[in-house]
This record gives C-alpha cells, structure tokens and sequence, in this order.
C-alpha cells in the first residue's frame, strides 16, 4: 500500500487551490444527502434574491490539530437581498472552472432565507484523512 506523507498531502492540498478544481461554491435547496456518485442533475441550485455562485479562494495548507493536513477557504457569506422566492438551504457544492460537480456537503441543518439580511455563512474546509 502506497503511504503519503503529511508533506505529500499539504502538497496535494496546496495544488487544488492553485488548480482551477475548487473554482465556485454554490448552494443547494433540494433534501439531498450527498454521496460519491451525486451528479450536478439531483441538485437544484438556490435562487433567492441576491444569491449569485461564490469565488473559492483557497488558504495555504497546514496540520491541523489532529495531525491531518488541511487547506481552509476564506469564509463565504450568501446574504438575502429580498424576501421572495423564500429558499431552505440544505447544502453547498463546488463546481471546477468548467462546470463539472467537484464535492458537495450538507449542512448540519437547514437553514431558512425568508426575507432580507438572511443568510448562510460557509467555510470550505479540504482535510486528506488517513485510514
């Protein structure tokens, strides 16, 4: 069995920022728990107003407190600028630069934007765990 380093895997971590792999985030308003074999046609994107995909930007990578290397994205904030349509977040997905479905999360909870200054506040977070 092939065993990366910590070193190897901050570097595998640091390429995908400097990759055009995590290029957007995007929310999602369906009931969807995501698995290895989601595709982009079971998502259906949020559309509440002021809603628009987010820019990934990617921190430098680092081992974390469990010892496991991990790259952090800036903080994204997703405001409501309007009331209508309502939407129920249930999670985030990623696409790369030429649309394709790179990772999605489900939110621990939902979360309701029904009206203006709602909001959904997101971390990207990308840790290489070890078996």
């Amino acid at each position: 069995m092939l065993v990366f380093t910590l070193f190897a895997m901050k570097h595998l971590l640091g390429s995908l920022g400097a990759s055009d792999l995590l290029n957007r985030a995007h929310l999602y308003k369906n009931d969807l728990t995501p698995l290895p074999d989601t595709t982009l046609a079971e998502i259906v994107e949020a559309d509440f107003t002021g809603y628009a995909s987010a820019l990934i930007v990617m921190n430098a990578p680092y081992i974390n407190s469990f010892g496991l290397a991990e790259a952090d994205a800036e903080k994204i904030d997703w405001i409501a600028t309007g009331a209508i349509p309502a939407n129920t977040i249930y999670g985030v997905y990623v696409l790369d630069q030429g649309g394709a479905l790179i990772a999605c999360e489900r939110l621990p909870q939902p979360i309701v934007l029904g009206g203006i200054g709602a909001g959904v506040e997101y971390t990207l977070r990308a840790t290489c765990w070890t078996t």
